[in-house]
């Protein structure tokens, strides 16, 4: 068991906790107020408040960084990463391996194979600010970057929204998906392994776009019907191209073994 610091107490965040063997010393550092249930102490930490940084502890073995960019702005970005990453180097050394949660949007939306050796500037504004991400905070951290694809799980899926009647896009393209459970389990693979690789694409091995994952729902659960509104398009209002593919042949070659291998042992849940 290893102290380990989650910076971001969120829907992956809270998984992390739960699938590693958490010693003493562990904690979960975010803004607002405490969380309900937390199974470790709580440090009250908002990334974007250098008045908060000195709540963090000491020392842990390890920590998990799931908190998304600040500013939208690349230089501004580039600044607060560094003048984080600077005030970590001189008053929290011993904190240990940073695990960084970044994003499959680093790869451009267009026709290919993307593997992690891809090394041209990303084409969206999250990719760049991802990519950015990465690259600043490798200069002050023992870092290990996860690019996982689309996270789902309990209570967020595309279930999920048929049972609340909220609209599916009919025009996702394929997007790869990772159970949050699965990520979690990547993220203590990350943690514990010396020579575990980086960067790493976290994604399950069958991509589907959202309205085949809403028929195949309702295939099982004839009563939740997709519901399909003109003009509800998929997230940021552009489709995947349908030539796109991501590799996870990376993982593959940890002997990473999915609980859940695609969206369809996910759902059954």
């Amino acid at each position: 068991m290893q102290a380990v610091g989650v910076l971001g107490y969120g829907y992956l965040g809270a998984r992390v906790l739960a699938a590693g063997p958490c010693g003493p010393g562990s904690f979960a550092a975010s803004r607002g107020e405490k969380p309900q249930g937390l199974p470790v102490p709580w440090v009250p930490f908002d990334w974007a408040e250098p008045n908060t940084w000195d709540h963090l502890p000491q020392e842990a073995q390890g920590l998990v960084l799931t908190i998304p960019p600040v500013h939208p702005d690349l230089k501004a970005e580039q600044a607060r990463l560094e003048t984080w990453g600077a005030w970590m180097s001189k008053h929290r050394p011993r904190l240990g391996r940073l695990v960084y949660l970044s994003s499959t949007a680093v790869y451009p939306n267009q026709p290919g194979l993307f593997d992690e050796t891809w090394a041209i500037a990303p084409q969206s504004e999250k990719g760049q600010l991802r990519l950015l991400s990465e690259q600043v905070l490798a200069r002050f951290f023992d870092l290990k970057v996860i690019r996982p694809a689309a996270i789902y799980g309990p209570d967020r899926s595309i279930l999920e929204r048929m049972r609340q009647g909220l609209p599916v896009p009919a025009d996702s393209g394929p997007v790869y998906r990772i159970h949050v459970e699965d990520l979690a389990r990547i993220c203590w693979a990350a943690l514990e392994q010396s020579d575990f690789p980086s960067p790493i694409n976290a994604l399950d091995l069958k991509p589907a776009s959202s309205l085949e994952v809403a028929q195949w729902v309702h295939q099982r659960h004839p009563e939740l019907v997709p519901k399909l509104e003109e003009g509800y398009l998929a997230r940021r209002g552009f489709a995947v191209h349908p030539e796109r593919k991501l590799s996870n042949q990376r993982l593959l070659e940890t002997q990473f073994t999915f609980v859940y291998p695609s969206y369809q042992e996910g759902m059954n849940q």
